[in-house]
């Protein structure tokens, strides 16, 4: 093993390939890596269907997620504002829980930035703003 990618790819391997491939190449930490659509509200899976916090924590545990092991979640805008999905996550692990205030960029070589959204125009492809990067804030 290459110590290669997040320990749940919730992106969908067809409809989301390039997201999919790239959180594929994330490079592991010591964290619980969880890739996949979000906001500050929710998670989804690879169907689209919206986990609850609980939900979440049962996923990562069928992947050998163990209790108490920190975890960072490499979804767009589940830490950003007041009472986010981290902070709900966090407080169903009871453990820390890093998670981006903005949106998370993947790189195929399995880079992640956070950052908004360039002012791109509508026949140009998304792009981060990396003069305006977020920032992974910790919950507990």
């Amino acid at each position: 093993p290459l110590g290669l990618e997040v320990d749940l790819n919730l992106f969908h391997p067809q409809n989301d390939s390039t997201i999919y491939n790239s959180a594929q190449n994330v490079p592991n930490n010591s964290n619980f890596q969880i890739g996949g659509h979000g906001n500050q509200t929710t998670i989804v899976d690879q169907n689209g269907r919206s986990l609850s916090p609980s939900a979440l924590l049962s996923k990562a545990k069928e992947n050998d997620y163990k209790q108490g092991e920190p975890i960072e979640l490499l979804s767009c805008n589940t830490g950003k504002g007041e009472s986010n999905y981290a902070q709900q996550l966090a407080d169903e692990c009871n453990c820390e829980v890093y998670a981006p205030d903005d949106f998370v960029w993947y790189y195929p070589s399995g880079n992640t930035v956070v950052a908004p959204y360039e002012n791109a125009q509508p026949s140009q492809s998304p792009a981060p703003d990396l003069n305006n990067q977020g920032s992974m804030n910790v919950f507990k």
